[in-house]
């Protein structure tokens, strides 16, 4: 399958090809329309386009008076703030490269990526960060000066190399020439070649890649996906998503500079379901923990509801499911449908999109992991406009994008317009397009193991085109294999498919050199509980709940479940998950399982929990409670076969 629109980087004037041009662009064109919103103390404050370059302005010629110079990195540690984005702007207003991180990274980790992108300068959000780089700073040989945001706690930080961003815009503010700025000359020595990022890649199973990314290759990405999707300047986005990750960098930053539109930023994480509801975005990109914590919100308000509502929710809800399937699929729905569709729009659906702040929703992604069909298919039904969405890093975002009348929850739609797309031999993904990156930063090594010298990049997924032609993802190409007895291993998929099992809130799936699939399981405490209310049961008193045998059937019957679906594939009928522990704790990135965008950590997972899989493996029946009280329970763990 092959996309021969790979002409975009040639729509892009060579005076707007970089995100600093384009904002002397917008100040130029639309300087009173908003670029920014910021919530503070409840209060949702405006940044113009005019008044966002004139910051830019002021805090670039700060540091460049700290000697801040083209070429330079300077990392962006924080949460979602207007100033964090001014603060990126500045920096490539010089021609300097940011280098995004994610916030609640260790001390450890911070060092690691620090030295290892040769950062001159950290731009932190608050004191937190700042605490943590001070602890490993003498480790970074390349790092002269800190800069924080938010003053909070850092009156007595005397250090000559810490400085406030206040304190660098009012200083560059103060030099301001007349005519032609220093600002704008720099501005106008950046080129569309020019390397504009580093995005670090999660580090799932070894050390985490500079993914360098130029100008052209963002700006393409953003314009065809906008052309696709009919994203314009008009747009109202929320910016809540980590900006050290490839999809906030590609829409609240790379697209927001390319077309104009306006980013909201949220008082803090902790507010979003409020500030979404405040803002009611236009364009809209969320993980599947997002929508479902939404739906989970719906869900529990509806349960709090009079018998009248909840009847009247259940009956327009399952006449939204039978809906969108035709809905999706351009097949005829029926009059008497269609009329009953109106109604509940305006008693059902509609209320529930204004109470989350969905009604104004042109496009919603779904991305980072698959989503469970019946919450797709919940949006769907409510009228939103929600796919999923394939995105990489190396890809400056997009890779494949579908057509409004051709959604599915089973595939990531088609390749985007200015992608080539095929599937090699082992069954893994390969692309090329103009907005491919420009190799990993210190590893050239790498670069050319899996970009070819006519630009085809070896994604690590593996995948297969439906009979539509669209790409369904099944999982990374490193992990997939067999078992000594031959059957095949797909463990995320696998763990995806289990994931959306009633009562398992996440799993780890072995097999791959093993005589038999097994799994590790953690529990969705909130279902867990509510069943076992609901069921009014007794539960002794002498095992952990998780380890109780009403339990461990739950959990059989939902996992015989995914077997019988699993075994009906005619291409690896024998397949059947065999044995599997039920786990006390959760996963999470605080513990380590997890990376900071909810991917897992398989070789750290493997490590922790190795006893565990050990004894599922020679046979054991459970794993004593001296062992078990290494994973938080006081009685001991059951290998459950089935």
């Amino acid at each position: 399958m092959v996309s021969t629109n790979l002409d975009n980087l040639n729509n892009i004037p060579h005076i707007e090809n970089t995100f600093p041009k384009l904002l002397l662009k917008h100040a130029k064109d639309r300087a009173s329309h908003p670029a920014f919103r910021q919530k503070r103390l409840g209060i949702w404050q405006t940044l113009s386009w005019q008044q966002t370059k004139d910051t830019t302005e002021s805090l670039s010629l700060g540091l460049s008076n700290l000697g801040l110079k083209r070429a330079d990195k300077i990392a962006v540690i924080g949460q979602n703030t207007t100033m964090m984005y001014l603060s990126m702007l500045a920096t490539q207003s010089l021609g300097g490269v940011i280098v995004p991180i994610f916030p609640d990274a260790s001390a450890e980790e911070f060092q690691s990526l620090l030295a290892h992108a040769e950062i001159k300068a950290v731009i932190c959000q608050d004191q937190e960060q700042i605490d943590k780089i001070e602890i490993v700073k003498k480790n970074i040989k390349s790092l002269e000066f800190l800069i924080y945001e938010q003053p909070r706690g850092m009156r007595s930080y005397n250090q000559n190399y810490i400085h406030s961003i206040d304190e660098l815009i009012q200083a560059g503010g103060s030099v301001k020439g007349n005519g032609k700025s220093y600002f704008e000359n720099e501005i106008m020595s950046g080129d569309g070649d020019d390397l504009s990022t580093i995005i670090y890649t999660p580090g799932t199973t070894a050390n985490p890649k500079g993914v360098m990314l130029s100008y052209n290759s963002l700006i393409s990405a953003g314009l065809s996906a906008a052309k696709h999707e009919k994203i314009d300047a008009d747009e109202n986005v929320l910016a809540y998503l980590p900006m050290a990750w490839i999809g906030d960098h590609l829409t609240s930053y790379a697209q927001h500079n390319t077309l104009g539109f306006t980013v909201n930023c949220p008082e803090s994480p902790d507010t979003l379901l409020a500030d979404l509801k405040d803002i009611s975005p236009s364009y809209f990109l969320a993980p599947p923990r997002i929508l479902e914590q939404v739906h989970a919100e719906i869900e529990s308000r509806i349960s709090g509801a009079n018998e009248l509502k909840k009847s009247l929710y259940r009956s327009f809800m399952e006449l939204a499911n039978r809906f969108v399937e035709p809905a999706i699929s351009s097949k005829p729905v029926s009059l008497l449908d269609r009329l009953a569709y109106f109604i509940g729009k305006i008693i059902i659906y509609g209320p529930i999109k204004n109470t989350l702040g969905f009604n104004k929703i042109k496009i919603a992604y779904n991305a980072g992991d698959p989503i469970n069909t019946k919450i797709f298919n919940f949006y769907r039904a409510l009228g939103i406009n929600l796919k999923p969405l394939y995105l990489q890093a190396e890809s400056s975002g997009y890779v494949c994008l579908h057509s409004d009348n051709n959604v599915s929850s089973y595939s990531v739609g088609h390749p985007a317009s200015d992608v080539e797309l095929r599937i090699n031999d082992k069954d893994e993904i390969e692309y090329r397009t103009a907005g491919i990156f420009s190799g990993y930063f210190k590893d050239k090594k790498k670069t050319n193991s899996v970009l070819s010298e006519d630009g085809w990049f070896r994604s690590g997924d593996t995948g297969e085109f439906l009979e539509n032609g669209s790409l369904k993802l099944i999982g990374r190409v490193d992990e997939v294999g067999i078992t000594t007895t031959g059957i095949k291993v797909y463990p995320q998929y696998i763990e995806n498919q289990l994931r959306f099992c009633t009562f398992i809130r996440n799993a780890v799936i072995y097999g791959v050199g093993k005589p038999f699939v097994s799994a590790l399981i953690t529990v969705d405490s909130e279902k867990l509980s509510g069943y076992l209310e609901q069921t009014d049961v007794d539960i002794p008193a002498d095992e952990e709940l998780t380890q109780q045998d009403l339990v461990g059937k739950l959990f059989e019957d939902e996992i015989d479940s995914i077997n019988a679906d699993f075994s009906s594939n005619p291409d690896n009928p024998e397949f059947k998950i065999e044995k599997f522990i039920i786990l006390g704790g959760q996963f999470s990135s605080a513990t380590g399982e997890f990376t900071q965008m909810g991917k897992l950590r398989r070789g750290f997972i493997n490590e922790k929990y190795k006893e565990l899989v050990d004894a599922i493996y020679t046979g054991q029946e459970k794993v004593d409670a001296k062992t078990a009280a290494k994973f938080g329970l006081k009685t001991a763990i059951k290998v459950r076969k089935l």
